[in-house]
């Protein structure tokens, strides 16, 4: 019951909960059935990529995936594998997406939809992680021909099909591939799929040359993952809104943009969409400043973050609640940051970070 309260407060975007649920069933579940452990170990899996809590993800997905392997789950491995490939996918860590996507496609045994809906899904944002549009396509259309769930949360791969069309320049086909999941997801307001709906949206909005409504698709995205606790959905949008707000020569606002999308990039460890996010910040006139030129410093990647956050104006509680930390955590960050730069004041802080950048 719980594995099944987990799994739909996950579908119903309640990530917290769901992480409860699922987090305690991990740690008194095991004793249980392989195929229990395994299913609890992927659920969480993907409730955490969601989180932004991609190491715990990243771990709790190769426990799922060996699971299903080791104890022969063939009904499952397909499913546990997909899910193993998210992180690395997105880390840019190819071979090792790539061994899991095998894997996921070798166990899809004709019949089980679930199991061919979450490969071709990871198949396609692995592609779209390249830049490569096309395979993500040819993953995902063959679904559009199949009865699937209606359920907004798994239909979410209309998004992802839709965000390919659009950079693959067929408008027309995308469309057609959005509509039906806008409309769902609307009728049972499932934010995550709103979000990503509203991204793709406005990119088909930008394709069209349509810039108006495609600031609106933007600014909707956002609001819509501000309700919802989804950093690299958020950080997805912002890079778009930034990279469409650089090609429009708003270079300040889509500097303001690329940056919020850069940190949240950064600590996730996102390197492919990092380095897409660097490329668009030096267009905007921005000097990109990353976690190894403060470890000259002796900063940490955490005191990275957080001099950057404090240098762009942030108070110690903002700075907090956008890292999920304590204001308290934030303050000890803080003084070891002062401490090891030498330095007493925030304008200090600013000064040294812009020398930084050759500002």
């Amino acid at each position: 019951a719980l594995l099944g309260r987990g799994v739909l407060r996950l579908w119903a975007d309640d990530l917290a909960g769901a992480h409860d649920d699922l987090l305690g069933l991990l740690a008194v579940g095991a004793g249980g059935s392989a195929s229990f452990q395994l299913l609890v170990a992927t659920a969480l899996a993907q409730v955490e990529y969601r989180l932004g809590r991609w190491d715990e993800a990243a771990a709790h997905a190769e426990l799922g995936a060996s699971t299903a392997d080791d104890f022969g789950q063939a009904w499952l491995a397909s499913q546990a594998h997909a899910v193993a490939a998210l992180v690395p996918a997105a880390r840019g860590e190819w071979e090792r997406a790539a061994t899991h996507l095998r894997a996921a496609r070798a166990a899809c045994a004709p019949g089980n939809t679930s199991a061919h809906v979450s490969t071709a899904a990871a198949e396609a944002l692995a592609a779209t992680a390249k830049g490569d549009h096309e395979v993500a396509i040819a993953a995902l259309m063959p679904l559009t021909r199949t009865n699937l769930s209606d359920e907004p949360a798994v239909a979410l791969w209309r998004t992802i099909l839709a965000d390919a069309l659009v950079n693959a320049g067929e408008p027309a086909r995308a469309e057609a591939v959005l509509v039906p999941c806008e409309l769902l997801a609307m009728d049972r307001e499932r934010r995550s799929v709103l979000a990503a709906a509203a991204r793709a949206r406005a990119g088909l909005h930008a394709a069209r040359h349509e810039p108006v409504e495609a600031e609106t698709g933007y600014q909707v995205a956002l609001e819509h993952s501000a309700k919802i606790d989804m950093p690299f959905e958020e950080a997805r949008i912002r890079l778009a809104y930034g990279t469409f707000l650089r090609r429009r020569g708003r270079r300040a606002a889509a500097a303001e943009q690329l940056e919020a999308a850069q940190l949240t990039l950064s600590r996730l460890g996102a390197l492919p969409y990092l380095e897409q996010c660097d490329l668009e910040l030096a267009a905007s006139g921005r000097a990109v400043l990353r976690p190894q030129d403060t470890a000259r410093l002796g900063l940490t990647p955490q005191e990275h973050t957080v001099a950057v956050l404090i240098s762009r104006g942030l108070t110690n509680r903002q700075a907090a609640r956008k890292l999920v930390l304590s204001v308290k955590t934030v303050e000890y960050h803080l003084s070891h940051i002062y401490t090891k730069l030498g330095i007493a004041s925030r304008t200090a802080l600013v000064g040294r970070l812009s020398d930084l950048r050759g500002e």
